[in-house]
């Protein structure tokens, strides 16, 4: 994935990952939400420009790349036909995600029962690795912009509203995100134990979250990392409450 965007993603989750701990310790003022909110709203609005950039960069890349194997082994076509056309398939595909990415237009690949189809779509990034990132990001600066709004509900109000009033649609999905206030199962590495240190456990704390149902499109109900085998991939805000 380009490295603009590998950048960019890191610095944006450091910040949201210190805004829900001052927004748990109530260490932010009306104000300083609401530009703290601002500056993620602009943020999300040129995320598929970023999104776009990293395909593009990535496609160039993997032309290069297949530009390349094509010329080697187009003496062996004759011998190795198989891998001769995928290599091509892929070398096309790539020409066609280079030009959607280009002209910021999407891109579709129609899939049918051709091995050689499926084949020469493992490294497509529309499909795979870049666009569930891409998913992924927008969906955590939704939650915690949505997580802002909410605390400023709370303190016009004097608490915290059972419902959401008005949640964002999960990139995911397409359906709406999920809220909850209350008991929020979390996972935590253990730094109390020296035995245990590095290690994780799952705790439930009261609190607020708003979260995506991630990649898997499952709803691991705001969990995030892997615990005892098993893989929490939900893109989500929250907010202890001490």
């Amino acid at each position: 994935m380009h490295i603009s965007m590998i950048c960019a993603r890191a610095f944006a989750y450091l910040h949201m990952d210190t805004l829900q701990m001052l927004l748990s310790d109530g260490l932010l003022s009306d104000g300083q939400l609401l530009r703290q909110k601002s500056h993620l709203v602009k943020l999300n609005k040129i995320l598929p420009d970023m999104y776009l950039r990293a395909v593009y960069g990535e496609s160039v890349m993997m032309l290069d790349f297949y530009d390349s194997v094509s010329r080697k082994i187009a003496t062996l076509a004759w011998y190795l036909p198989p891998l001769y056309r995928t290599v091509n398939l892929n070398f096309a595909n790539m020409n066609k995600l280079h030009l959607a990415a280009a002209q910021k237009k999407p891109f579709h690949l129609n899939r049918n029962s051709d091995f050689f189809i499926h084949a020469s779509m493992l490294t497509l990034p529309w499909d795979h690795y870049a666009e569930s990132v891409y998913k992924a990001f927008e969906a955590r600066l939704l939650a915690m912009q949505t997580l802002i709004d909410i605390e400023l509900v709370k303190r016009r109000t004097g608490s915290y509203p059972a419902e959401a009033a008005a949640l964002p649609v999960d990139p995911f999905t397409g359906k709406t995100m999920y809220y909850k206030a209350g008991e929020i199962p979390m996972l935590e590495r253990i730094y109390d134990q020296p035995e245990n240190t590095g290690s994780i456990r799952q705790v439930k704390r009261q609190g607020i979250a708003v979260w995506s149902v991630g990649v898997n499109r499952k709803n691991d109900h705001a969990r995030c990392g892997s615990y005892r085998r098993q893989r929490f991939d939900d893109p989500a805000a929250f907010l202890i409450l001490k």
